[in-house]
């Protein structure tokens, strides 16, 4: 009877050991899945890339050959502050902000991949500087863009942090003040794509 109750015991213990790898895989794959969700709100929106260049299809152009790794980081630092017009499958202008050499080298190695990556784009081979006229458009750039996108998932996360079940218990216990969860709310969290 001590071994049938011995082997119960063990088989009670590794069926405990089963169930807590279970629930610790699936606490995983919540947070692998939530964390994915996070990533896939900071790209910008899909949108089909036909007729005139806006805001939203640069901004998702842009998105696109960022995640694909098409640009070198000073061309994404270039187009990110830039806007591009005209016919996705035309005659098109990029619009820039500022005029200095890093700007003319970056643009000129641009206009050689945009034109492999949009061969039916006939991009300007000089870029044009935006004028005061233009500023409202500016405001559009994917930079600005992408900013909002990360301070929207910023504030999620802040707001998944503040409600987590531990961090709750340690407030209500007593543990953390309520002004700790303002610190929270007000720090910077790294976001990465």
């Amino acid at each position: 009877e001590i071994e049938n109750s011995e082997i119960e015991n063990s088989e009670i213990e590794n069926s405990e050991i089963e169930n807590s790898e279970i629930e610790n895989s699936e606490i995983e794959n919540s947070e692998t899945s939530k964390k994915k969700l996070l990533q896939q709100q900071l790209l910008a929106p899909k949108i089909e890339l036909l007729g005139q260049w806006t805001p939203e299809k640069w901004d998702y152009w842009l998105s696109e050959a960022r995640q694909h790794k098409s640009l070198t980081t000073d061309e994404l630092a270039l187009c990110s502050h830039a806007m591009m017009m005209g016919d996705i499958h035309g005659d098109c202008q990029l619009y820039v902000r500022d005029d200095n050499e890093q700007i003319r080298f970056s643009f000129r190695k641009f206009c050689e991949k945009f034109a492999s990556l949009m061969p039916k784009s006939r991009l300007n081979p000089s870029f044009t500087l935006i004028t005061e006229t233009d500023i409202q458009e500016y405001d559009e750039v994917p930079y600005q863009k992408q900013q909002q996108r990360q301070q929207q998932v910023m504030e999620q996360i802040q707001h998944q942090i503040i409600e987590s079940p531990t961090l709750q218990k340690l407030w209500q216990e007593g543990y953390i003040h309520h002004d700790v969860k303002s610190v929270i709310l007000q720090s910077k969290l790294s976001i990465d794509i």
